[in-house]
């Protein structure tokens, strides 16, 4: 298994979305790259495993186990060779209602089987628009992270107007909140929404930042590859 050495990660985001032909192309073009994670959908995620890269679910349960159809235990995840696991993405909390204290379930069990969770958190464009941003995200953050080491989980900022609107807010905004939230917790901050190949130098200029969290580009090869190297 590879080891993480550069802070600045990649995490991909396929969504529900590939196909084995991208996993053989990403396999092909990234097998030695160390700071890139692949979160592919769940059937996916053992064609990755006799790779060199890191490899992380899009979610898991909050429940160790248990008659809960549908849903993946962050043990199994861990079993098949996951390093990672993405919890709390503002899709999630919209479509499936999750609310800080299940995300924060789900984060313990996480590092519980052995896993890293990232921990999606960020404001709605309203909340932005009333400047109630900071807030949310100290609160978010709080009831996410409440009782964990700040070395047990990374927190990704992604402002819920920025996913998938191919807008992004400005390097000094996302500064300011990746400074909000190091201010609390002492963790890795990725920055994630509408990350693209054309964005990416810019965004790793950020000063404190650590990483990225990419959806959409993360489908297309010559665009993640861009971006590791934005990040590299």
């Amino acid at each position: 298994m590879a080891h993480l050495r550069d802070p600045k990660l990649v995490v991909a985001n396929w969504k529900m979305n590939g196909s084995l032909d991208l996993v053989h192309q990403v396999l092909e073009e990234f097998d030695d790259t160390d700071h890139l994670v692949v979160c592919p959908p769940a059937p996916y995620i053992p064609l990755f495993i006799e790779s060199d890269l890191f490899v992380g679910g899009q979610d898991c349960s909050a429940q160790e186990e248990g008659a809960h159809t549908g849903d993946v235990s962050a043990q199994q995840l861990y079993d098949v060779g996951c390093t990672h696991v993405i919890v709390g993405h503002s899709e999630r909390r919209l479509s499936h209602r999750e609310t800080n204290e299940w995300i924060h379930a789900k984060a313990k069990m996480a590092i519980r089987a052995g896993l890293m969770p990232i921990i999606c958190i960020g404001e709605r464009d309203e909340e932005q628009t009333d400047n109630h941003a900071r807030q949310t995200l100290l609160a978010q953050l709080s009831q996410c992270t409440h009782g964990l080491k700040p070395q047990q989980y990374i927190v990704a900022y992604e402002p819920v107007w920025a996913i998938g609107s191919g807008k992004t807010p400005s390097n000094v905004e996302i500064e300011t909140a990746i400074n909000t939230i190091k201010s609390e917790k002492p963790t890795q901050v990725l920055y994630g929404g509408s990350v693209s190949n054309l964005n990416a130098s810019q965004i790793a200029l950020i000063p404190d930042l650590d990483g990225v969290l990419v959806g959409g580009a993360s489908l297309e090869i010559n665009k993640l590859n861009a971006i590791v190297k934005a990040l590299s």
